[in-house]
């Protein structure tokens, strides 16, 4: 598969993926957390600290997700 890395910057889009269930499982997961107010615990860092985020990963120093924002 392949993304044109601009069009998605451009067009404020996001890939996302996930490691198990279908699609129906997905949309029926994502469904639940919204209508219950579930929401993610994640880590926001500048995408110039990416070796960091990793470290940190590595060190199982975070909870969560890491994110890379792009600032």
């Amino acid at each position: 598969m392949s993304l044109n890395p601009m069009a998605l910057i451009m067009g404020r889009r996001r890939v996302m993926g996930s490691p198990a269930g279908s699609r129906k499982e997905l949309r029926e997961a994502l469904q639940f957390a919204a209508r219950h107010g579930v929401r993610p615990h994640l880590t926001r860092f500048p995408f110039a600290a990416a070796a960091d985020a990793l470290a940190q990963m590595r060190d199982n120093q975070l909870r969560g997700r890491a994110v890379l924002m792009l600032e």
